[in-house]
């Protein structure tokens, strides 16, 4: 497995479990009506086998890593989803800014993980 393909993967997983939360959000709503359900009832019982099997495996590499990693990821998506369009571009170049000049972000901006408790 090359490290391309690891983030490709966990980028993968997280984003499985994002929709199976989001699936999970819309249970009882008037959004979540029969096609959608039935949609949802298969593809929860695809991707659940496939997220228990590789999150296991990503726990069993750094657990803390791990859990940090979905938490900032679900942030993430959470605080783009609630911006508006002169936001969101903002908030792209921001990302093209820190691709073009990482040093200097990780040095203004340094990453602080969330211990677990043992």
């Amino acid at each position: 497995m090359t490290k391309d393909y690891n983030i490709i993967h966990l980028n993968m997983v997280l984003t499985c479990e994002l929709l199976v939360d989001f699936i999970d959000e819309l249970k009882g709503t008037s959004e979540f009506r029969q096609s959608l359900k039935s949609k949802a009832k298969n593809l929860e019982a695809e991707i659940e086998p496939i997220l228990a099997k590789n999150l296991q495996r990503f726990y069993d590499v750094d657990e803390e890593m791990t859990v940090n990693t979905m938490r900032n990821f679900k942030e993430l998506i959470m605080n783009i989803s609630t911006l508006g369009t002169n936001e969101l571009l903002l908030i792209n170049e921001v990302i093209r800014d820190y691709k073009a000049n990482k040093e200097e972000f990780e040095a203004k901006y340094p990453i602080n993980l969330t211990k677990l408790d043992s």
